[in-house]
């Protein structure tokens, strides 16, 4: 956790192998050019609460345990539970030249592309009494490819890497003292307290998508496989007063597949998901 007062959030993290060793693979599904936005977090609503609640949990790809946590959350607060390994990269380089002389690179910015596990948790309150757990998860890996030319400034060459990301989300509820998988995407699985188990609650939505599968808690749902790439923009260059500049530029565009849905009704973008609750 990071930036997070102990005040609000008494969860730690506990045990687990590092993100930095994290392998998450590839979606392989048809993508949608424009997705819908990603659902935004609450703007409005309680930020401490007098009540906490022992929540545990764990995250795993493949065979292995990739992080868990075990701690006390408040009740009807969002929690953000993570741990990330950052690849920095340079997304934008700007280069001048004065009058004839030769050409120098003025500024560079840098960005960072994120592998590893997120969870928001928050438990829920009815009338006083806790009935559910709400969660909202994330698992990335992201990667630099090998720099590559994207422009030329007056005889020298201007290169920028090859930034990658890609991933699972979803977001859902578990009841009140569940403990198992409240998410899966084939290997990926999301786990309300300890990683062990094999079935998600009564209700939750079994979804299959290409020849993938998987399933997710909850009545209100949403799931998401995404990736999301850094291309060189057009270079922006001006010239005035004797003096040549020009920017370049990395921007990066999501492209995602996945659905949403209430009860027996889903919507999907991207590729046909099916879902049947169970």
């Amino acid at each position: 956790m990071r930036g997070r007062r102990s005040l609000l959030v008494t969860c730690v993290v506990l045990g687990g192998c590092a993100s930095a060793g994290l392998t998450v693979p590839a979606p392989s599904v048809r993508f949608a050019e424009t997705p819908p936005p990603l659902p935004e977090p609450p703007r409005a609503g309680p930020n401490d609460s007098d009540r906490v609640r022992h929540v545990r949990v764990a995250v795993r790809v493949g065979d292995r345990a990739v992080l868990r946590w075990d701690g006390h959350c408040r009740v009807g607060v969002w929690t953000t539970l993570d741990q990330w390994t950052a690849t920095p990269f340079v997304t934008r380089e700007a280069w001048g030249r004065l009058g004839k002389r030769r050409p120098k690179r003025l500024a560079r910015v840098k960005d960072e592309v994120l592998s590893g596990a997120l969870v928001r948790i928050r438990p829920e309150q009815t009338d006083g009494d806790v009935l559910s757990v709400s969660f909202a998860a994330e698992v990335a890996e992201g990667t630099v490819g090998p720099e590559r030319s994207v422009g030329n400034f007056f005889g020298r060459t201007v290169k920028l890497p090859a930034p990658r990301r890609h991933g699972y989300r979803f977001f859902g509820t578990a009841p009140d003292g569940f403990k198992g998988p409240v998410a899966r995407w084939d290997d990926i699985v999301v786990y309300l307290g300890d990683d062990s188990g094999d079935d998600p609650p009564p209700g939750a939505c079994h979804f299959h998508v290409g020849k993938s599968s998987g399933f997710v808690a909850g009545d209100s749902i949403r799931v998401e496989a995404f990736v999301r790439v850094w291309k060189p923009a057009k270079p922006i260059r001006i010239a005035a007063d004797g003096v040549d500049r020009a920017d370049y530029r990395l921007v990066d565009r999501r492209r995602a597949a996945g659905f949403s849905g209430r009860g027996q009704k889903t919507a999907n973008y991207g590729d046909t998901f099916s879902c049947e609750r169970k």
